[in-house]
């Protein structure tokens, strides 16, 4: 029995000491499970990192958090998030328009027809089209037109194209646009002629498919917008290109007609009654339509209204020529009877007192005119001859003379006290 207290080591856990070996494994064991610890602290932090996403400057991203679409669409830049799965972040580029060709209504063609083009492609009358590969708009007269569209469209309301589309690339947009173009081509085509949307009102007729693309687009909250909407081709069925546009240059010439005539029609009302033929052929129009009815009322009171367009200012051309120059002759003959009235009325009290007296001085008067008048050639018969012969016709030397003192008169009242006048040469 021991009576000190101290520790004795027990027997069986004495520690050896370990050879080399087994030394050198503890150490690479011991620095395996620091290495290993270092590198999965690593991992954690590159996992944590990995939403850190860099949006290009044609893109824009939204977040999708725990598969829920968050409203906010983050710019071209660097975008911190999540790691994946609890952020899923989806870029898309919606700053770059993007052309999508199709070919719905369009003639199917081969790779020989699409070398030598359109208007090179022959069809014969018994080769018809081909339901399954050869697509065609029926107008609203059963017509058949090929169409090829291009469609230019942009991404701009990203998180709306993602939430209500599903649309994680253009595939979503592109299929939704054929199909929304195709319904609202054939709906617009139904109500118009085949003439029209081949060639006479294509414009109209793409513009009012594009304006119904749009609105089906805004009313789905797509998210998407057609910006542009082209027709590079519009064509005929091939079999019947020849006869049709046979068809069209006829027309045509109709058209060019009734526009020639047209014009013609207005040269001559504006040479008639220049910028007022319009309101005086309405006039005109209104008095037969009142006339035909037979309402005297209405027929005096528009021919009151014509006649006020007849003495108006704005009456011009052959019609405000004739007016003026009956306004003016009328004001000439009225003068002419006043002035023969007043003459009149002047002589008549000396007629009834003596009218043989009244016809000598008048005759005195009218014959000093005639005499004294140097244009009148007179002709004085040589006295005591019975008979002499008169050449007919103006003597030259007479006429000389005559001319001679006309322009000594001008000059004496333009320059009194001048005599001298210009000699005529024969």
């Amino acid at each position: 029995m021991h009576d000190h207290a101290h520790d004795h080591p027990h027997p069986y856990f004495d520690e050896a000491p370990l050879d080399a070996a087994s030394q050198s494994l503890a150490d690479a064991l011991r620095a395996s499970f620091q290495i290993l610890k270092y590198l999965m602290f690593g991992l954690v932090i590159v996992y944590l990192f990995s939403g850190v996403t860099f949006v290009q400057p044609s893109e824009k991203a939204v977040v999708a958090r725990v598969g829920r679409i968050l409203d906010k669409v983050h710019d071209p830049g660097l975008l911190l998030a999540w790691p994946y799965p609890i952020d899923d972040v989806i870029r898309l580029p919606v700053a770059e328009a993007k052309d999508l060709v199709i070919d719905s209504h369009m003639l199917a063609l081969s790779d020989e027809e699409k070398k030598r083009g359109l208007t090179f492609v022959q069809r014969g009358h018994g080769r018809g089209l081909n339901p399954v590969t050869d697509g065609a708009l029926l107008t609203g007269d059963k017509g058949l037109v090929h169409v090829q569209w291009v469609a230019t469209y942009k991404i701009d309301k990203l998180s709306d194209y993602i939430r209500n589309l599903q649309g994680r690339n253009r595939e979503a947009a592109e299929g939704l646009l054929t199909a929304l173009v195709e319904h609202a081509a054939i709906d617009v085509a139904s109500s118009m002629r085949a003439e029209d949307v081949y060639r006479r009102r294509l414009e109209e007729f793409r513009v009012a498919v594009r304006n119904r693309v749009n609105a089906d687009l805004e009313a789905l909250e797509s998210g998407v917008t057609l910006t542009d909407l082209k027709v590079p081709v519009s064509i005929v069925p091939i079999q019947v290109r020849d006869d049709f546009e046979e068809t069209q240059r006829a027309e045509n010439r109709r058209r060019t007609k009734i526009q020639e005539a047209e014009k013609e029609q207005t040269r001559i009302l504006n040479d008639a009654a220049g910028s007022a033929y319009r309101a005086v052929v309405a006039a005109l129009g209104e008095i037969e339509q009142a006339r035909l009815a037979g309402d005297e009322a209405v027929l005096t009171r528009k021919e009151a209204q014509l006649e006020q367009l007849l003495e108006g200012e704005e009456l011009s051309g052959a019609a405000g020529r004739m007016i003026a120059e009956a306004r003016g002759r009328s004001s000439r003959v009225v003068g002419a009877i006043e002035n023969d009235l007043r003459e009149y009325l002047a002589l008549l009290p000396e007629y009834e007192h003596n009218a043989r007296l009244l016809f000598a001085r008048k005759w005195d008067v009218t014959r000093n005119i005639i005499l004294n008048n140097p244009e009148v050639t007179k002709i004085y018969r040589p006295a005591g001859a019975l008979q002499f012969r008169v050449k007919i016709g103006p003597d030259p030397e007479h006429e000389r003379e005559a001319e001679t003192d006309k322009y000594k008169q001008e000059l004496e009242s333009l320059a009194p006290g001048v005599h001298e006048a210009p000699v005529i040469v024969p």
